[in-house]
């Protein structure tokens, strides 16, 4: 034997062609090897995905595949006939019996293999189990479905709250009907539903003006709006003189109200009775303006006038008033928030030192044109950037 082996190694070393050939062999067998191993390992974690102990196991009970795997056995048909067409498959998704009967959803990527003579006789690629992904994704629908519903069901809601808003809004007529003063108002809400808020009110001879702010914007806040609307009128006509009675009530409604909504909206209120060139202003709210008709500023803090409401059940002890006299052609102005914080592309508030120069440039025109001339001079310093908060102005000139 081992002459025999000596005789082989002299005739390799004087035959290279024989050593090439046997090393090829040698290669190719060792890789036979290995990717047996490998397509056995394989096997066995295909096998896991469907359930089954060993991959024996699997290919013995898998008789028809289209149909004992596959709960749509159109898929598989699917399958092939896109194999056949494009000779690979990617990402090909489908749902699946396990051995146990339960369904997972897998994914399928593959290539065919062919014959000499080019037809398909058999498939190798990746199998990976993708049923959480699918869960999840359909979490997601269903979530994303919930939501749309829920945004259809929140606009008709806030669609009638606004409709309700605006229907409340002094309407052209009265303001014009007020006797003493010129009015114009502007109100724009900054969503769908504003929690900003002004009225005029003439009744028995007096004209009662307010104008508020409720925290936030959106349904909840227009909610609080139109209560503190229909608080003052009620109080109106039901005669209530006392400034402090008067908005300590408002405040008393929005704060039990508010209580029973389970809601922290607080609102700033100012009531201003007007009668015969006085304005008795009560409320704390922004700064009154008061441009007197040869150009002088004047400025009324209400800090001191009153207390945010819907915070407090008795706010009586912070309610003061003052009294601003109006000659002709003086304005008085109130605003809202909304106009001194807006913002620009460049995170610049309009502040109120434009509007002071506003006002004091068109102080010999009308309260509309008035009007007019800050809101165009606000949206140009807005330019396209979005409004954030509601706006409201209210522009009052003594004839």
């Amino acid at each position: 034997m081992t002459q025999e082996i000596l005789n082989f190694v002299t005739q390799c070393e004087t035959d290279p062609q024989l050593w090439q050939t046997i090393s090829d062999r040698a290669i190719k067998r060792v890789q036979e090897q290995y990717n047996w191993q490998l397509h056995t390992q394989q096997l066995l974690l295909l096998a896991k995905i469907y359930g089954y102990d060993t991959s024996a196991e699997l290919i013995a009970s898998m008789t028809n595949i289209g149909e004992q795997l596959y709960v749509d056995r159109d898929r598989r048909i699917e399958f092939a006939q896109l194999i056949e067409k494009d000779g690979k498959i990617s990402g090909f998704e489908s749902q699946i019996y396990r051995k146990d009967g339960s369904i997972i959803w897998i994914s399928e990527s593959a290539r065919a293999i062919y014959d000499a003579q080019k037809n398909v006789i058999g498939y190798e690629g990746t199998v990976e189990d993708i049923t959480r992904r699918k869960h999840a994704e359909a979490e997601v629908m269903q979530l994303t479905q919930q939501l749309q519903d829920e945004n259809l069901r929140m606009g008709a809601e806030l669609n009638v709250t606004r409709r309700l808003q605006q229907m409340l809004m002094p309407a052209e007529a009265e303001l014009e009907a007020v006797i003493g003063l010129e009015i114009a108002g502007f109100m724009e809400p900054a969503a769908e539903v504003g929690g900003d808020y002004y009225d005029v009110i003439q009744h028995d001879g007096k004209v009662s003006i307010s104008i508020g702010d409720v925290t936030g914007h959106g349904l909840e806040s227009g909610m609080v709006m139109v209560m503190a609307q229909m608080a003052v009128r009620t109080l109106l006509v039901n005669g209530e003189m006392n400034s402090a009675k008067f908005l300590n009530s408002v405040n008393r409604a929005l704060y039990e109200n508010t209580k029973r909504m389970r809601s922290r909206k607080n609102m700033s209120l100012a009531l201003l009775e007007y009668k015969a060139g006085d304005l008795y202003l009560t409320g704390q709210h922004e700064e009154l303006i008061v441009v007197r008709q040869d150009g002088q500023l004047e400025h009324i803090d209400t800090l001191d006038l009153g207390f945010p409401l819907a915070l407090e059940a008795d706010i009586s002890p912070f309610i003061a008033e003052v009294k601003v006299h109006l000659y002709p052609g003086d304005i008085a102005v109130l605003y809202t928030d909304g106009i001194s914080e807006a913002m620009n592309t460049q995170n610049s508030q309009y502040g109120l030192e434009k509007m002071y120069e506003v006002l004091k440039q068109n102080r010999d025109r009308s309260a509309q044109e008035i009007r007019q001339a800050v809101i165009a001079d606000l949206m140009k310093h807005i330019g396209k950037q979005k409004v954030f908060d509601d706006i409201t102005l209210l522009v009052m000139k003594q004839k």
